[in-house]
């Protein structure tokens, strides 16, 4: 088995794992004297020839991430100790102690019937307004709403005949209508993006297709915008159900 071979720089070395390159705890320790643009410039020109920029910045992510940890960390172990020192300050206890005398010596209050019935009716409507208004079933309410708008303009447009200029004008407002009220829906930017509006609005390159019922050559090339449409809005329904958010 071979010996991993090692490029030296002026900030360290640079130990080589097959194609990977990982800094060294010395370099490391270095880097915590560098701002992060230094940082990324150091990695940028310091790597050997045989490393690429995808390699580079995949070791900028995880030194930043590694920092990132420790800062985080002492901030939960500040956070920490502030509250367990607040507590010993306006107690003169610690918090452990705090709470089991509580639970030894409870006020009044606490053992009042009415307290408890009051607490309990208070966990019920707690419980239902968080059933009813949390993120996902408001994401699911905005989803079906578009679904529904699928569902109006596959009825009420693409299968709704034409056949003299009146109606074609009718058809027309309709249509931009249903598009105005689906782009109004999209800047809920709770659960869609700019992107997904932009991705409905814009269309691009119209596919020639020949649709049966059309009145003349505009009525049909609007219904291959509207087909188009169509295929936007599912992609948007689709992605909007698979975010995490």
């Amino acid at each position: 088995m071979s010996t991993p071979s090692r490029s030296c720089n002026p900030h360290g070395y640079f130990w080589s794992k097959g194609k990977t390159w990982v800094p060294t705890h010395l370099q490391i320790v270095q880097f915590g004297r560098h701002s992060c643009d230094q940082l990324f410039t150091i990695l940028k020109y310091d790597f050997p020839p045989t490393c690429n920029a995808n390699q580079a910045n995949i070791v900028v992510m995880k030194i930043n991430w590694f920092w990132m940890w420790i800062g985080g960390a002492i901030s939960r172990v500040a956070g920490t100790a502030l509250v367990v020192g607040s507590i010993i300050v306006v107690f003169g206890t610690t918090p452990g102690q705090a709470v089991a005398e509580l639970l030894v010596n409870l006020p009044p209050w606490l053992t009042n019937p009415w307290f408890k019935l009051t607490l309990f009716i208070l966990g019920l409507v707690i419980i239902g307004v968080s059933l009813h208004f949390n993120v996902w079933s408001l994401r699911q309410r905005a989803i079906d709403d578009l679904a529904e708008d699928l569902s109006w303009a596959i009825h009420d447009l693409l299968n709704r005949r034409a056949t003299n200029a009146v109606q074609l004008t009718q058809w027309e407002s309709d249509y931009k209508g249903w598009c105005e009220r689906v782009s109004k829906k999209l800047e809920n930017r709770a659960f869609f993006t700019r992107a997904d509006q932009l991705h409905f609005e814009r269309l691009g390159s119209i596919p020639a297709v020949d649709f049966q019922g059309s009145f003349n050559p505009r009525h049909n090339s609007l219904k291959g915008h509207l087909n188009l449409k169509f295929d936007r809005l599912r992609d948007l329904i689709n992605w909007t159900q698979m975010r995490k958010r």
